[in-house]
């Protein structure tokens, strides 16, 4: 069932939580219609396989809605969903143990220098996505939680139980990595 735009910009967020909390469908699908569209681009950038994605945002809409009851309206309802999504796909890699996120703390230079695009240079979003996903999950992990979702390195390690430093080994990985992938792609290659 769609739900209409202006029924949703009619309700305020506290109405549309409070009518969650206590069972109403149409609030329900409601919440879904908000957030599940953008919360799934979340789940894709993070995880390697549509099946994965979608049984990430699935796992995160069933916390989200058991969970309802104790939003406090310190910050924004999308940035809650958000933040439920990206924990619950961080809990799902680390039941799976997918990869060890420990780095050799030598390999880390913050001297080299970075490498700028032409910007003029434009790949198609689901070229950039699929580059993404093809990251090693340390290195994907970190970029999406840095560069995308806007966390600090401290907050990224923290989250992930590891050192500031292997963060940003990461990041630096993984921006090497798409910087090299989209320049061989703008060359043809």
């Amino acid at each position: 069932m769609n739900i209409e735009k202006h029924e949703a910009k009619q309700m305020t967020e506290k109405e549309l939580v409070e009518g969650c909390i206590i069972g109403k469908k149409k609030c329900q699908e409601l919440l879904y219609q908000l957030f599940a569209g953008r919360m799934m681009n979340i789940c894709l950038r993070y995880l390697k396989s549509k099946a994965e994605a979608e049984d990430a945002l699935h796992d995160a809409f069933i916390k989200i809605f058991l969970n309802l009851q104790h939003f406090k309206f310190e910050s924004t309802l999308a940035y809650w969903v958000k933040r439920v999504t990206i924990n619950t796909i961080l809990s799902k890699i680390k039941r799976k143990k997918i990869e060890n996120l420990a780095v050799d703390v030598g390999e880390y230079n913050e001297d080299i220098p970075y490498v700028t695009m032409n910007e003029d240079a434009v790949v198609p979003m689901e070229v950039l996505m699929k580059m993404i996903q093809d990251l090693p999950y340390g290195q994907r992990m970190v970029f999406n939680m840095r560069e995308i979702e806007g966390y600090k390195v401290e907050e990224v390690a923290e989250m992930l139980k590891c050192s500031n430093i292997t963060v940003r080994t990461q990041l630096f990985k993984a921006k090497s990595k798409l910087r090299e992938n989209i320049e061989n792609w703008l060359k043809g290659e």
